[in-house]
């Protein structure tokens, strides 16, 4: 027997062993969805004609049906499909069909992650118009609205507030009725240090309720209100659910910004103290607003200055600007504010603002102590101080980050005292999208990736339907770039829409672009002159030009999912149409479900839907897609890199465009940024990660759980290649339990990878710019305990002299510079400076001048100077030098 599903939580779909089995009738499917709803019941050959054909079905409605079982038996099974007096039966275990297997879980409180991850668009979308279709869907999406309500509330317990916020506000505008996600929403808010936010959040919801359904809320959450108040502990995180212990301190590359009053002792001094007293609250909430939205976090008031961070208590790539939209909106905030105080008072509230980037250490923010500390910090706050009245100053790190999203001009230096000297700095005029093109370095290479994607849109042409394909890759392998090949090539219409990873309206705003591409002005009567005759086609056109207008309802997700898939199709239809979904591992779940219902339902015009995401996008939906419909995009070969480093730094010196390609590996973006970073500071730089490089990839790290990105560092010290054994000698004993799952999701995600054909014990990070920003991240303290563990270990192994040697070394160097009167440096030092000697007089012997030199040099440098075996290979390193020129 073969093994039959039945999808209904999306379109009608069917499958058997697996493989996907075409329903083409409207009626079979909905023949199918109503037998599957009642799996395992006898329905009746009446209740069928009612349910299918309504109140006042034809006389030829019990043949039809008979047609309809006949057809849908055929590519069911009579097996499966049985008819029983006095109806028809499916016999299939519910289990089979995914509505089913959700209520399931759903009533037991299990899996409930996993169950969601079933949905792949509104319940029964392609039936919805189906008599029996209305109550049904109504049901099965209450149950998705309670099943991600019992989530929410898991997460919150387990301490997730700051990361839910978003999905919440999400969820909330899906559902501005649902009383529990609004309260879940207002402790989040609270939770992540919002307590002003999660109280407009109860006035909106009190508004809402009482406009639409003439209720105030529930005594619940006008108790929770209150609670939030008077900061009632009851409604802080349990202790229970608080981490075991405090995150370790890490360096970071983070955006400081600094915010000042200016002459606010005047002010204070000219204005009445209740009238200052106001007027600096709504500065400071201005301040906490700005700075939230954009992901930051205020670190700490120091009267009328500001300082906040963008970058803990996570790193983003884009986090320089955020900081720069921050300063932005922070500045025309207070304008507004300002001018209303004018008028009352002539007194003005103007703002200084400095803006940099750089490394600093942070510790975990649930200590309470300050948690961003460095030499960026300081030069933030002297920027500011540097700044003009309503002036915005950058410092020249966060310039470089920024890139052409922002407009300004560079003024002249400023003083930043005897330490720091004159530094550059740009003054921020206006910020923009920073909306990037799809790619402008040559595609070098691809030829292959390039055709896969041809055949699937010339299937598409052929058969004239619709479909879903999806690229695969890193960030930075060049995806974007094949995209804008592939739609050069292929002559058709295209489309493009950008992810972002934040921001209001961020759910729909890919489509946005997309309706204002192709619809540029008079928007709903465009639209609309799709449809012609068509009696939908007013709804289709106002729930279309919805989604590009600034702000508001976008109406039920159900119209909205159905409306953009006849929009497309209109369009296709007057000529093949390719839509580009650039960075869909930002979209939000709502976005990523229109993905899968256009890919479910049948189209009748050539529509090929591209999607470009990094692979955390099989993190958040791990059934996506197809392996026919996946394209997965794997790093240039060293041959077409150096052909594309040729190209990309004609200027760089050969040897030096040489190492580059080794230390890219084949990541064009990659190449690029080192090459830039080679030409403007030179090629003493290649030591070095290019700050953008850097943040897209510690981007990266700070997206892994506590526990992985700590399996990762520990990796990172013993260097590109390690072993599982020696991340299990430098973890501790209640690490070990977990450590081979922990270290399978590493691998699953793209970190690392088994070394095949070697001992199964070894792996190696897939990229050596990975395991550079990992090891960035460690505090030196960190560092210089696990070389000393590390080297150790390996002398009990009797490991190569070398690399002993070097993490001894490594070790050393690190607490001399953090605890230089350490009691255990001197014997440190010593077996640094022995094992790198006897490694040293080895290269010696063998003739190799250049190691010999480099380990003999660094071994004499640790051994004290009287003794015997330093004087020893003083004399050899003597010789070696002499030898060598």
């Amino acid at each position: 027997m073969s093994l039959v599903e039945v999808k209904l939580l999306g379109p009608v779909a069917l499958a058997r062993d697996h493989e996907p089995v075409p329903v083409p009738r409207k009626k079979q499917r909905a023949l199918l969805a109503l037998l599957a709803l009642h799996v395992g019941e006898v329905v009746s050959t009446d209740r069928l004609v009612d349910e299918l054909w309504g109140e006042s079905p034809p006389k030829s409605a019990v043949g039809s049906l008979q047609n309809l079982v006949s057809e849908l038996r055929r590519l069911i099974g009579s097996d499966v499909l049985v008819t029983r007096s006095p109806g028809y039966l499916l016999e299939l275990n519910p289990g089979l069909v995914d509505a089913h297997r959700f209520e399931r879980a759903v009533r037991e409180r299990a899996e409930l992650r996993e169950a969601l991850a079933l949905w792949r668009g509104p319940a029964l979308a392609d039936v919805a118009d189906e008599p029996f279709a209305q109550a049904e869907i109504a049901r099965l999406e209450e149950l998705r609205a309670a099943a991600r309500e019992e989530l929410f509330a898991a997460d919150l317990a387990l301490g997730e507030h700051a990361r839910l916020v978003p999905e919440l506000e999400a969820f909330v505008a899906q559902h501005p009725l649902r009383e529990r996600p609004r309260g879940q929403l207002m402790l989040a808010l609270y939770r992540s240090g919002r307590q002003a936010e999660a109280l407009d959040v109860y006035r909106q919801t009190r508004a809402t309720l009482v406009d639409e359904l003439g209720l105030e809320p529930s005594a619940e959450l006008h108790e929770l209100e209150q609670a939030i108040l008077r900061q009632d502990p009851s409604v802080a995180l349990e202790k229970a659910a608080a981490p075991a212990s405090p995150e370790p301190e890490r360096r970071k590359s983070v955006t400081i910004l600094f915010a000042d009053v200016v002459d606010s002792t005047e002010l204070a001094a000219r204005l009445d103290p209740e009238v200052y007293s106001v007027a600096m609250a709504r500065y400071y909430e201005a301040v906490s607003a700005a700075v939230q939205r954009h992901g930051g976090v205020v670190e700490k008031f120091i009267g009328d200055a500001t300082m906040a961070v963008f970058g803990v208590p996570t790193v983003h790539e884009d986090d320089a600007l955020r900081a720069a939209r921050a300063a932005m909106e922070l500045r025309e905030a207070v304008e507004e504010q300002s001018s209303g105080l004018f008028e009352a008072h002539g007194m003005a509230l103007r703002l200084r603002i400095g803006v940099n980037s750089g490394e600093v250490v942070v510790g975990d923010p649930a200590t309470g102590e300050a948690f961003a500390t460095g030499s960026p910090v300081h030069v933030a706050m002297r920027l500011e101080q540097g700044a003009l009245p309503g002036e915005i100053l950058l410092g020249e790190a966060t310039s470089a980050l920024v890139g052409h999203a922002v407009g300004g001009e560079w003024i002249d230096p400023v003083d930043l005292g005897a330490a720091l000297g004159r530094v550059p700095a740009f003054r921020l005029q206006e910020v923009g999208e920073a909306e990037r093109p799809l790619g402008d370095a040559a595609l070098v290479g691809r030829t292959s990736e390039l055709a896969w994607l041809q055949a699937a849109f010339a299937g598409v042409q052929a058969e004239r339907r619709g479909r879903v394909v999806t690229v695969l890759g890193d960030g930075g392998v060049g995806k974007s770039r094949l995209a804008k090949e592939f739609v050069a090539s292929t002559g058709a219409r295209a489309l493009v829409g950008r992810c972002v990873s934040y921001g209001q309206g961020a759910t729909f705003l890919p489509l946005a672009h997309i309706v204002r591409e192709a619809a540029p002005e008079r928007r709903r009567e465009a639209i609309a002159q799709l449809f012609v005759g068509d009696e939908q086609g007013p709804l289709i056109a106002e729930r279309v030009a919805q989604l590009a207008a600034p702000a508001g309802s976008t109406g039920p997700t159900g119209e909205v999912f159905w409306a953009v898939r006849r929009f497309l199709e209109a369009l296709a239809l007057e000529r093949p149409l390719v839509v580009v979904l650039e960075d869909i591992h930002w979209a939000e779940p709502t976005l990523l479900d229109l993905v899968e219902y256009l890919d479910a339902w049948t189209t009748d015009a050539p529509l090929l839907v591209l999607c470009l995401a990094r692979k955390e996008l099989l993190d958040q939906r791990p059934g996506w897609a197809t392996e026919s419909s996946v394209l997965e995009l794997e790093p240039l070969t060293d041959d077409e890199s150096e052909q594309l480093a040729a190209e990309l730094g004609s200027e760089v010196e050969q040897a030096a465009r040489k190492r580059i390609v080794g230390v890219a590996e084949g990541n064009p973006l990659f190449l690029e940024h080192l090459l830039a970073f080679a030409g403007e500071a030179g090629s003493g730089s290649l030591a070095a990660v290019p700050p953008t490089v850097e943040a897209l990839l510690a981007a990266r790290l700070d997206r892994l759980a506590p526990d992985e990105r700590v399996l990762l560092e520990r990796a990172a010290v013993v260097g590109r290649d390690f072993s599982r054994s020696a991340l299990m000698t430098l973890s501790p004993p209640d690490a070990l339990p977990g450590l081979d799952r922990r270290l399978a999701a590493l691998t699953r995600r793209g970190f690392v990878r088994a070394l095949r054909g070697r001992d199964e014990d070894a792996h190696r990070f897939r990229h050596v710019l990975i395991r550079d920003v990992a090891y960035g991240g460690m505090t030196k303290s960190a560092r210089s305990d696990l070389h000393e563990r590390y080297g150790n270990w390996l002398r009990q192994r009797d490991g190569r002299d070398e690399i002993v040697g070097y993490h001894l070394e490594q070790a050393h160097r690190y607490r001399a510079e953090l605890q230089p009167g350490d009691t255990r440096l001197r014997p440190l030092a010593d077996a640094a400076g022995t094992h790198l000697g006897a490694a040293g007089m080895r290269g010696w012997k063998r003739a190799d001048l250049r190691a010999a030199m480099n380990l003999l040099g660094r071994a004499t440098s640790l051994l004290e100077r009287d003794d015997a075996d330093r004087v020893e290979l003083l004399c050899e390193l003597g010789i070696a030098r002499r030898w060598s020129g």
